[in-house]
């Protein structure tokens, strides 16, 4: 799977056999209905939406979201749902003038699966903790929501 994050451009390779299956299995309540995350992670909760061929979701701490996520396992759920993530990412220019349509890399949307990442002001709130196990919880929940369409 290609990891973008939009705010900075960076791509990342994230095969599937990075993810335990007790990892997915442990995800899959929360891949299906959101909700608070497990201790040592209850300050925050999911909410996901999913449509056929990809998923959205989102990371919030109290109210605030943290980061904003778009996974695609088609190429249909990959057209369809960029411009929605891309909405929602250029809707921060409410608040900073300076944010332009994120571009997508060559090989988005042609290539699936991919995860695409869209980091809120909020994040500058968090610990370095949470800011550290928050890629990992992206990339893992990502593969358990492809797990869970096939």
């Amino acid at each position: 799977m290609i990891h973008y994050t939009l705010n900075t451009g960076h791509t990342a390779m994230s095969p599937r056999s990075e993810v335990g299956e007790d990892v997915i299995d442990s995800l899959r309540r929360l891949s299906r209905c959101g909700g608070n995350l497990p201790e040592p992670f209850a300050a925050f909760r999911l909410d996901v939406a999913s449509e056929p061929g990809s998923s959205v979701f989102t990371i919030y701490r109290g109210t605030e979201p943290v980061v904003t996520c778009m996974v695609a396992w088609t190429p249909e759920g990959a057209s369809g749902g960029w411009p929605h993530l891309e909405k929602i990412y250029l809707d921060l220019g409410d608040r900073n003038p300076n944010l332009v349509a994120p571009g997508k890399p060559p090989e988005m949307p042609k290539e699936t699966p991919w995860l695409a990442v869209m980091i809120h002001p909020w994040i500058i709130y968090q610990s370095k903790y949470d800011i550290s196990w928050l890629g990992d919880f992206e990339r893992c929940l990502a593969w358990t929501l492809i797990d869970d369409h096939k």
